[in-house]
């Protein structure tokens, strides 16, 4: 639906929503491929951090000028792998130019991932993502890595001394891992006081098919006084276009469907036709008389594909110099002569 992605508080967010210069995309986090990646996946914070001057490197394939970093990393648990000792070392780059590269906050503790480097040191595991959220007195739990690293982020949702930014950090973490457990850590978050936690948590539930949380969704997007971040309100919207395709949604969706926020209008319409159910037919239709375009196309494409109707399915560009002609036929659905 649209072309700007699902946002994220995670590094890069600035590089999605504004054309900043020399900002290279940041990929996306992939806890999976981030934990496979690791050698050395450690509790613990950072110190004795030392800039040991500037060297050339390759960075988003130019050669750049880099400061080469050296500190110590503390470590209170490990999580995968097995360390030259209590404290390791670590080197790492930071470009002049960001580049998306993380920075690594010193004495903070932190969820750290690590690769074997030269055999007296370690690197970064990513540089978009070397480190993630934790709390400190943590037990791991689980009998395989991925269990352990979704336990020490859960610990973060769940605490309650913990910024909500951080927890949302944990939350976003976990919203690539595929698991009955995160699912049950996402629902739980919504019981949580902090809006922000309830909703980043409601954003991935819905994105996901699990239209549990839509009532609190629904009640936020329709409240005059929710005043929700541009990023939160985004990822809901996301969440309800791309992934709500359950029937038992329609109601709720036909609700949206009123609001005066376009953007709600065209996600709810989104969502009715990935429906596929007959029950949209009638919303649809209605949605064929709004006054923004887009809602307007999407219920048409909605109604072709639940009726079956493929030749009434057009492409956006067909849609706008034949919009009349495609309108007319759906109507008539309604007011059959």
């Amino acid at each position: 639906m649209r072309a700007i992605p699902k946002l994220s508080q995670l590094v890069g967010v600035a590089c999605v929503l504004s054309l900043v210069a020399n900002c290279s995309p940041v990929p996306a986090l992939n806890l999976a491929e981030l934990i496979g990646r690791a050698d050395l996946i450690v509790t613990g914070s950072l110190v004795s951090v030392k800039q040991l001057g500037l060297i050339k490197a390759e960075v988003a394939g130019r050669s750049r000028q880099v400061h080469l970093m050296t500190g110590t990393v503390r470590i209170a648990e490990v999580l995968k792998g097995n360390p030259r000792g209590q404290d390791v070392t670590l080197r790492w780059i930071v470009p002049e130019e960001s580049d998306g590269y993380a920075s690594i906050p010193e004495g903070i503790y932190r969820l750290i991932f690590l690769r074997s480097g030269t055999e007296s040191s370690y690197e970064v595991a990513s540089v978009h993502y070397p480190t993630l959220v934790a709390v400190p007195e943590t037990q791991s739990e689980g009998t395989t890595v991925t269990d352990r690293v979704i336990n020490q982020l859960a610990a973060v949702v769940r605490s309650t001394t913990t910024r909500p930014e951080d927890r949302v950090e944990a939350i976003n973490a976990l919203s690539t891992i595929e698991s009955a457990t995160v699912v049950s850590i996402l629902k739980r978050a919504l019981r949580e006081q902090d809006a922000s936690v309830q909703l980043a948590a409601a954003a991935i539930l819905l994105e996901r098919n699990d239209i549990s949380a839509l009532p609190l969704v629904e009640a936020k997007l329709v409240s005059p006084v929710a005043n929700l971040p541009p990023y939160l309100r985004h990822n809901l919207l996301f969440g309800i276009s791309e992934g709500v395709k359950d029937e038992k949604a329609i109601p709720m969706l036909s609700q949206l469907m009123q609001l005066s926020d376009v953007e709600a209008r065209r996600s709810a319409a989104s969502a009715l036709r990935h429906t596929q159910s007959r029950e949209a037919i009638v919303p649809l239709l209605s949605a064929l008389s709004d006054r923004d375009f887009e809602v307007r196309y999407y219920a048409a494409i909605g109604l072709a594909e639940t009726t079956g109707q493929s030749d009434w399915r057009p492409l956006m560009e067909d849609f706008k110099a034949n919009e009349q002609k495609y309108l007319i036929h759906w109507k008539n659905l309604a007011n059959p002569r």
